[in-house]
Formats: structure tokens, sequence, C-alpha cells
């Protein structure tokens, strides 16, 4: 998806207190629109939290 494929929708940034872990993404009604690559970075980290190697 191109940035001028991606939805119009509210753009929501999430970070962390300590600002390692930060995600951007775009909502329109109930969905959540990611690029392929921020899907793999937020699959990735939840992967390392439930092995307990992130918190």
């Amino acid at each position: 998806m191109t940035p001028s494929e991606a939805p119009k929708g509210e753009l929501v940034l999430f970070q962390t207190d300590d600002g390692r872990t930060r995600i951007e993404c775009r909502f329109k009604g109930d969905t959540i629109w990611l690029t392929q690559l921020q899907l793999a970075e937020l699959i990735e980290r939840l992967r390392l939290i439930e092995k307990g190697m992130l918190r």
C-alpha cells in the first residue's frame, strides 16, 4: 500500500514512556491500517514480549 492508497482516517501514535517503542497507525472506523513493515515490527515485538525478552 502506498501513502496515496492509504485509507483516510484518524492517525494515532503510540509510544512508550521511555520512547523506545513507537507505532504509528491509521484508524478508519473500527479498522486499523498498518503497512507490511509496521505489521512485521508489531508481530516481532509481540513475539519478544511473549517470550519475556521485552516488557
